[in-house]
């Protein structure tokens, strides 16, 4: 019975790893993201590219922003951009949405409590 409780611990600590270098990534994406300038349509297909790495799938992205995956396809592949006025809504939801991601990672980590950091 003892070598069982051993494991469940082991287990548990490597659910607190994984969830520690997950939410490591997804602050990088979210910086990365921050770092892009939208209003370069060159800049699309890494945004969305990077998006997906983050772990966001096509069917969710598209729900998310209201257009098709095929829409989000065409994006990742440079074939096409979003207009011009909706880049950066654009961006700042897809940021929101990776941070929303983080937030349950963290939320995860700590047994559904999220530490607030001092004011």
């Amino acid at each position: 019975m003892g070598d069982f409780k051993l494991k469940n611990s082991q287990l548990a600590t490597a659910r607190v790893r994984i969830a520690t270098v997950r939410a490591s990534l997804l602050t990088e994406y979210i910086e990365l993201l921050q770092g892009l300038d939208e209003s370069d349509p060159g800049n699309w297909p890494d945004i969305i590219k990077a998006v997906r790495e983050a772990g966001l799938d096509k069917d969710t992205l598209a729900r998310e922003l209201s257009c098709a995956w095929s829409t989000i396809f065409r994006w990742e592949n440079g074939r096409s951009v979003p207009g011009p006025f909706a880049r950066s809504g654009i961006k700042e939801r897809l940021i929101d949405l990776l941070g929303e991601k983080l937030l349950a990672l963290q939320s995860e980590k700590h047994g559904g409590n999220v530490p607030v950091a001092a004011e």
